[in-house]
């Protein structure tokens, strides 16, 4: 069996913490509940995968080193074992890692960063700001005068005016 050494990458599961093993499994999507009862387990110590693939091409358990497919030329077994173990990379800050890092705290795993934290905050303080808006919009009566909307817009901005006060203004411009 021939692989593909551009799309292997080595993960050093002893030298990384529970947040690093995140960060990669998040940025490679890999799976990281199974990678981290493998890291947890702790008889593997290194593992080559194939990010596209998502298949284990080798490990070191024990002190061994293990390929997964009995095909690998020795060739490229030398090759596996030359490539260097992933530097954690940042952790990503998509909507799906930020759900899964919801998610896994909720479920017990140590992954708490503070990055990640921060940006959780942020997204909640974002969406009370809309709750609010849309709450002092509701509260804030409807009149439909020029005037009257423009102080409106003024006072708390167009996001503030309604669909209604809206197209009364556009009505109006014409």
């Amino acid at each position: 069996m021939k692989i593909n050494i551009d799309e292997i990458i080595c993960i050093n599961l002893k030298s990384i913490n529970t947040q690093q093993l995140f960060a990669i499994c998040e940025t490679y999507f890999l799976g990281f509940e199974l990678l981290y009862r493998i890291k947890m387990r702790g008889i593997i110590s290194m593992s080559w995968i194939n990010f596209n693939e998502k298949d284990t091409v080798a490990v070191i358990t024990s002190g061994f080193f293990e390929v997964n497919f009995p095909n690998i030329s020795i060739e490229d077994q030398e090759k596996l074992k030359a490539l260097k173990p992933l530097k954690t990379p940042k952790m990503p800050k998509t909507a799906s890692a930020l759900n899964n890092y919801k998610a896994f705290l909720a479920e017990g795993y140590d992954i708490r960063t503070q990055s990640m934290d921060s940006k959780l905050a942020a997204i909640e303080a974002a969406k009370q700001r809309e709750i609010e808006i849309e709450r002092l919009k509701e509260s804030l009566p409807v009149i439909l005068e020029v005037d009257a909307i423009l102080e409106k817009i003024t006072e708390y901005g167009i996001s503030f005016i309604t669909k209604e006060e809206k197209e009364f203004l556009d009505k109006q411009s014409i």
